[in-house]
C-alpha cells in the first residue's frame, strides 16, 4: 500500500524504493542506499539527484561525508497540500482567462477552408459535393457555358437528375434567360424554382452554389476548367443573405419557373 501511495505522487518504481529506504534507515550515503536496494551505485546517484530536485530528499554533508535524508512524513504532507493549493490557484487563473482563450481559439477555427480542383474531374468533384446538402441549394447559373463545354454537358444533365430524384434536394436558381436555359429545365428536373436575371448582370463563374456552410464555384473557361469549395459558416451565411436580396429584387416581368 505504501508503494502504491508513493507512486501516486508521481514517483517511479526505483524512486519509490530509494525514498522508502531512506525513510526506513534515516540519513545514509549513496553507497548504503545502493547496497540495501540492490541498485547500482550509478543508478542510485541518479535517482537521489532526481529526488533532491523534486524536494523529496535533501543532501547532508558532515565531516566531508555526503549523505541523503528523506523528508519527514509531515513535510511530505505539507508539500502535497502546497501542490494542491498551487493547482487550485492555477485552476482559478484558467477560469478567469477562459473567455479570452476561447476567443483566441475561435479566431483560428473560423478561418475559411478552401479547396481547389482542376480539370473535368475537379469540376465534377465540386458539383457532386453539393449533393451532400442538407438544405435548399441557392444557385447562380449560366447554362450556356455548360452547353458549350461538350465534355461536361452530359454530366450536368446527370447531376441535375441526381439532385432532383435521388438526393431530392430543393433548388433556387438565378440564371440568364436563354433558350438553352429554358430547354435545360424543361424536362428531367423537379423541386426547383428559377428566376431569370437580365443579361447585363454578369458573373464570371459558370455556376455558384451556396448550401450549408459551403460555397461551390465552377469555371468552365476554355483551358481553365476548375472548381473551388469554400467552407465557412460566416461567408456562407453572408452569401445566402445576398442571394435572397437578389431573388427578391428580380424584375417581376422576368418569367419564373417553379416545379
Amino acid at each position: 500500500m505504501l508503494q502504491q501511495s508513493l507512486a501516486r505522487l508521481g514517483l517511479k518504481d526505483k524512486e519509490v524504493t530509494v525514498f522508502s529506504t531512506l525513510l526506513e534507515l534515516g540519513p545514509q550515503s549513496a553507497g548504503v542506499v545502493a547496497r540495501f536496494t540492490g541498485l547500482t551505485r550509478g543508478t542510485t546517484y541518479l535517482i537521489l539527484d532526481t529526488l533532491v530536485t523534486q524536494g523529496l530528499v535533501s543532501r547532508i554533508e558532515k565531516s566531508g561525508v555526503l549523505s541523503y535524508a528523506a523528508m519527514t512524513p509531515e513535510d511530505l504532507l505539507k508539500m502535497v497540500r502546497a501542490k494542491k493549493r498551487e493547482l487550485d490557484y492555477q485552476e482559478q487563473e484558467i477560469e478567469n482567462i477562459l473567455p479570452h482563450l476561447n476567443m483566441m481559439m475561435k479566431k483560428h477555427m473560423v478561418r475559411p477552408k478552401v479547396r481547389y480542383f482542376e480539370g473535368e474531374d475537379g469540376v465534377k468533384a465540386v458539383m457532386n459535393e453539393t449533393l451532400t446538402s442538407k438544405e435548399t441549394i441557392l444557385s447562380y447559373a449560366n447554362m450556356d457555358a455548360w452547353k458549350n463545354s461538350s465534355h461536361l454537358h452530359d454530366f450536368i444533365r446527370g447531376y441535375c437528375y441526381r439532385r432532383s430524384f435521388e438526393a431530392k434536394i430543393p433548388l433556387k436558381c438565378l440564371m440568364y434567360d436563354t433558350p438553352t436555359a429554358r430547354e435545360h429545365f424543361s424536362t428531367g428536373h423537379a423541386n426547383f424554382e428559377i428566376n431569370f436575371i437580365p443579361k447585363e448582370v454578369v458573373f464570371e463563374s459558370s455556376i455558384i452554389n451556396i448550401f450549408d456552410d459551403k460555397i461551390v464555384m465552377v469555371s468552365l473557361e476554355a483551358g481553365n476548367l476548375c472548381g473551388i469549395i469554400i467552407e465557412s459558416q460566416e461567408i456562407a451565411s453572408t452569401q445566402k443573405a445576398i442571394f435572397e436580396l437578389a431573388w427578391r429584387g428580380c424584375d417581376p416581368k422576368c418569367l419564373a419557373i417553379n416545379r
